[in-house]
């Protein structure tokens, strides 16, 4: 579609990211679970900046968050 410049939605390459908060107030046990479409990867990071391939690559297991990251979420 891009080739022949149809319009479409990419939401459906969107990751769904999901915030697991069992540390209290204190945010120091959160857990993050991200969920993409089959065959797709997903990089994260915790630092507020973009994502690209140079980052880690999520291999499907809940991460811890790294703590004073809370504030991201």
């Amino acid at each position: 579609m891009d080739v022949v410049q149809v319009k479409y939605s990419h939401a459906a390459f969107d990751s769904v990211v999901t915030i697991v908060v069992d540390g209290g107030d204190n945010g120091e046990s959160n857990t993050v679970k991200i969920t993409t479409l089959p065959g797709l990867d997903a990089y994260y990071r915790f630092d507020k900046t973009d994502p690209d391939n140079f980052s880690p690559k999520y291999n499907e297991k809940p991460l811890s968050t790294p703590p004073g990251s809370r504030k991201f979420v």
